[in-house]
């Protein structure tokens, strides 16, 4: 029996028109309160959010166990490059979909496609390296963040591994001996990324170290105020003296300006 309204009669289609709207504002809202998933259904909602709503230039990375991987050319031109075990894929890409103010989840990545597996480097800790496999071919995607991690030997897995310690793109080249020292020093160090946020870094000297299998991990060395060095610790007495000692020995370090301004604390 048609129910009456208001002196109308409400028919089957009168109400489905009535009803459409409200269902809608519920998905809606309902995939609004998803916003912060991945999937189509976040995927839809962030659309319907006016997402994106900026141009953002990402750096190439994928997130997976907490881990934010980074894409370098130097860890891509080694040889032996093999997948191991399958880790999971790509669920959602950030590049032309994301609003500003997303945060990343676990899976997603700024610019492999939706669906690109993730498999183990072999011969590499996965906490350290893993494999994209992409159309192009398999890409090697280096740890750059890893809340897990608490030393830098735990962040980098590159223990016996290292040929060579360089800077200045190569031409200062630490001996054998110190390079067996800075390293022993460096891998022992705390990992914490955010420590050097606030403080005064100068005199910055790229350090490049070569591995066994082709591979590279560019460094950024700090000189001053307190000597530090990527990827966010201050080094020790002996690695800096280290690194001092043969960039004078080279030609490279005189004597340095004087800083200008109070240090950050």
């Amino acid at each position: 029996m048609k129910k009456e309204c208001g002196g109308r009669r409400q028919g089957p289609k009168r109400l489905g028109a009535l009803l459409l709207p409200v269902l809608m504002l519920a998905v809606l809202a309902l995939l609004s309160a998803c916003s912060g998933s991945s999937g189509p259904a976040s995927t839809i909602a962030r659309a319907v959010q006016g997402c994106p709503d900026a141009e953002v230039e990402y750096v190439d990375f994928v997130r997976l166990n907490g881990v934010f991987y980074s894409y370098t050319e130097d860890a891509n031109r080694g040889t032996g490059i093999l997948p191991g075990e399958r880790l999971g894929s790509v669920n959602y890409r950030l590049s032309g979909q994301a609003c500003s103010d997303y945060e990343s989840v676990d899976g997603n990545a700024s610019y492999l496609e939706e669906g690109t597996e993730l498999y183990e480097h072999q011969g590499y800790a996965s906490s350290f390296r893993i494999l994209a496999k992409t159309p192009q071919g398999l890409r090697v995607y280096e740890a750059s963040l890893n809340p897990k991690a608490e030393t830098v030997g735990e962040l980098m897995d590159i223990e016996g591994r290292v040929q060579a310690v360089t800077l200045k793109d190569g031409a200062v080249k630490l001996t054998a001996q110190e390079q067996e020292e800075f390293l022993a020093d460096f891998l022992s160090l705390s990992y914490r990324p955010d420590q050097l946020r606030k403080a005064r870094l100068a005199d910055s000297v790229g350090m490049e170290l070569t591995l066994k299998d082709g591979s590279g991990i560019r460094l950024l060395y700090w000189l001053r105020v307190k000597p530090a060095m990527h990827p966010g610790v201050y080094v020790t007495e002996r690695m800096d003296r280290i690194v001092q000692n043969r960039l004078k020995e080279a030609g490279y370090l005189k004597t340095l300006p004087p800083l200008v301004g109070p240090a950050k604390e």
